[in-house]
């Protein structure tokens, strides 16, 4: 029995046929550069369905557990029996044709070459989504199956040597056609100056070390970053970036100090007792509504889906344009509540990496060093064994808890702010109209009289937002809006701050 279709759009029928047309070319292993929010899940949908009802076999790869399931009702929606291998999961079925398997699972798994291969094991299609990952397992797979064609996936395929994996780049749609034919949203960005990060310790892979970031953030961070999201982030629901797992952690109670409802997660969410099961209540409580803004550090880069989302808090400096990339990525989608999506930059990585609606790379990195890379860089520190700070057990490199005695100490974070304000810089720049300024002038004489302020709090709070006083405008009153509201709040805010440094 034939499966029911995918619905496809004009530009994925394209990516289709460019991917068919690679691999009749005779090339083994193209990838697909997809934007996020483009269907990068039904173009795939679309290859394992017409692969299966050829009778073949397909490994779905991804590397993330919120994929995982994504990808599972995507396919089953469309009457794709699907079988997981990820640990010990209730769903491992290694008869259905279709496995949506975890990268990190098969990395163990596959080492067991003698139960895998062509001969033991058939597979007739392999498609790993995220392939700018580079897990090992992906090159297991290749040299298990070198005959199976293999379709990588990837929003931001520049990450160094893909070139030794993959043999081809296909780009289905720019992210500005996206958002010109609303299939993504518009976006807006207030930015500070990029900080000076020459000499910050950096990884294998190019970017700065996290706590290299945090070290020298110290001097740079621009602006406080609770009295810009309340003066400019107009109370959407945003997810945050900090530099690292403490720094997240601090940046969500300085919101929740505010009266922001305000949580964070990561990989060990040291926060919380509840472990994994605390994320995902603190990750359904997000996408229902119930939490404002989300802090995290790495873990919401890729594979989190919230149409919701209306602003993204970026205080995690980067030079991988990957990674820039992704974190954007996540504010894009398009909802009936968000007209658009407002970035704020803490971290000048728009004035480093650019819009992620700039010309991307058109081919795939082939581990060639670039003249231009490399020289502000330096090794990062070998890690050393701690000592817990409870009982003096020497802790191996990398375990946060003690196995000795259980103590699990709270990471300080080193992140201070400096006095700053994010400019707008988005590319359709757009001055304040005649329109826009009565509508604050209004608004501002409205909250003026239920307060009882004099006209003259009305012309500087005017002035403030516009660098000019109110002329010309009629005296009509109109309700606030949050933005309003919040702007003003914002205010209020920097005012005790000078006030209390002034003492």
């Amino acid at each position: 029995m034939s499966q029911p279709k995918f619905e496809l759009r004009p530009y994925q029928i394209d990516a289709i046929q460019s991917l068919r047309d690679s691999l009749r070319a005779g090339k083994k292993r193209p990838v697909l550069m997809a934007a996020t929010g483009s269907g990068k899940s039904v173009i795939a949908g679309t290859m394992v369905s017409a692969a299966v009802e050829k009778g073949l076999r397909v490994l779905f790869v991804v590397d993330n557990l919120e994929l995982v399931d994504q990808i599972t009702q995507t396919f089953e929606t469309y009457g794709l029996k699907v079988a997981i291998v990820q640990g010990r999961h209730e769903r491992t079925n290694y008869s259905r044709q279709v496995q949506v398997c975890m990268a990190q699972t098969l990395n163990n798994r596959l080492k067991n070459a003698d139960k895998y291969g062509p001969d033991n094991y058939p597979v007739g299609l392999i498609v790993i989504d995220e392939c700018h990952c580079q897990y090992r397992s992906h090159r297991l797979l290749a040299e298990l199956y070198p005959k199976t064609p293999i379709i990588g996936l990837s929003a931001t395929p520049f990450a160094k040597n893909m070139a030794s994996l993959y043999d081809d780049l296909i780009v289905a749609v720019p992210m500005q056609t996206l958002i010109d034919t609303g299939y993504l949203c518009p976006f807006v960005v207030y930015a500070a100056n990029a900080p000076d990060m020459k000499g910050v310790a950096t990884k294998p892979n190019g970017d700065w070390t996290e706590g290299g970031a945090a070290e020298r953030y110290t001097k740079t961070i621009h602006a406080n970053v609770v009295k810009t999201w309340l003066e400019l982030g107009q109370g959407r629901q945003t997810i945050g970036f900090g530099c690292t797992v403490a720094h997240a952690r601090d940046l969500s109670r300085e919101f929740q100090t505010a009266g922001i409802k305000s949580e964070y997660i990561s990989s060990y969410n040291t926060q919380q007792e509840g472990g994994q099961e605390d994320r995902d209540r603190i990750i359904r409580e997000f996408k229902a509504g119930e939490i404002t803004v989300l802090f995290n550090c790495a873990i919401l880069t890729k594979g989190f889906d919230c149409p919701n989302v209306g602003c993204i808090i970026d205080a995690r400096p980067t030079k991988s344009l990957q990674l820039h990339i992704q974190k954007i990525g996540r504010g894009l989608r398009v909802s009936d509540k968000q007209p658009d999506c407002i970035i704020l930059d803490h971290a000048g990585n728009t004035e480093r990496n650019g819009f992620p609606t700039d010309e991307l790379p058109q081919e795939l990195d082939d581990g060639t060093k670039k003249s231009s890379e490399g020289a502000d860089r330096k090794p990062a520190d070998e890690p050393l064994p701690k000592a817990c700070k409870s009982c003096s057990y020497v802790k191996p490199v990398g375990v946060h808890k003690c196995p000795a005695c259980g103590f699990e100490p709270e990471q300080p974070s080193d992140v201070e702010v400096i006095d700053g304000k994010l400019v707008k810089i988005d590319q359709g720049k757009r001055r304040a109209t005649k329109e826009d300024k009565q509508d604050w002038y209004s608004q501002l004489l409205h909250v003026a009289k239920s307060r009882s302020y004099s006209h003259g709090w009305v012309a500087h709070n005017y002035r403030n937002r516009f660098d000019v006083w109110p002329k010309g405008l009629e005296r009509e009153s109109k309700e606030p809006s949050t933005a309003m509201l919040n702007y003003l709040t914002s205010q209020q805010i920097a005012f005790a701050k000078r006030r209390k440094a002034s003492v």
